[in-house]
């Protein structure tokens, strides 16, 4: 994982992560999956923007980085684990009820350490979450992210986790388009997938952008 001193600060900056309501959408989103007030720890939580909308969505929200400059970025509201090289956490085992992992895997030559740091934070039966890019989906700008290493299809993440010894309820393509969530939204994409391979790659806008570029997104148990 990256741990530039300049990493969070240039990746996250207005100019390349501008500040949007998309965190808050993508929250409500996640929050289909899990009950509201447990206890969850965003790992790889970068500015802090996804780990306050679950927060504000009354979840209990620590968060956990290999940069220690998120703990600033994230504010003093959210109890701050760095993550060390070799993938440990200073928390103890069976502390939390969900661990959201997203924009990480994709930067682990190695995932299984902290996949196995994982399991052991996680309360029996806790649920990890991974959003990651899709590798079909995103062959042509993968590597245009700083810190790329490892891209994933969804046969690739699913037998990844289920080595790590996590139980996958579910893992499929995910567009980081919020009309898109909805069940009409989702017909509409699945007749028109085949089209938004044309966008072309110089079109930023997030919203035509993201119908391209799509991501995983996998829901998984705890063995």
């Amino acid at each position: 994982m990256p741990i530039n001193d300049n990493y969070l600060s240039v990746n996250f900056s207005q100019f390349n992560k501008p500040k949007s309501d998309y965190p808050s959408r993508l929250a409500e989103f996640i929050a289909r999956d899990i009950p509201r007030s447990v206890r969850l720890l965003d790992v790889g939580s970068g500015r802090g923007d996804l780990a306050k909308a679950l927060q504000q969505r009354g979840f209990d929200v620590q968060i956990a980085d290999v940069n220690p400059q998120a703990s600033s970025l994230a504010g003093p509201k959210f109890k701050f684990y760095e993550i060390a090289s070799d993938g440990t956490i200073n928390v103890g085992s069976d502390q939390f009820d969900v661990v959201l992992l997203k924009s990480v895997i994709e930067h682990l030559h190695d995932p299984y350490p902290l996949l196995r740091e994982i399991r052991r934070i996680l309360k029996s039966n806790g649920c990890l979450i991974v959003l990651t890019p899709s590798w079909r989906h995103n062959i042509d700008v993968f590597y245009d992210a700083v810190g790329h290493v490892q891209p994933y299809t969804e046969r690739s993440l699913k037998l990844t986790l289920e080595i790590g010894k996590f139980s996958v309820q579910h893992c499929r393509a995910f567009r980081q388009v919020p009309w898109t969530w909805s069940t009409l939204g989702g017909v509409v994409v699945r007749a028109m997938s085949g089209l938004f391979r044309f966008i072309p790659r110089r079109v930023r806008r997030p919203g035509l952008r993201f119908l391209r570029e799509a991501s995983l997104y996998a829901v998984a148990v705890k063995l």
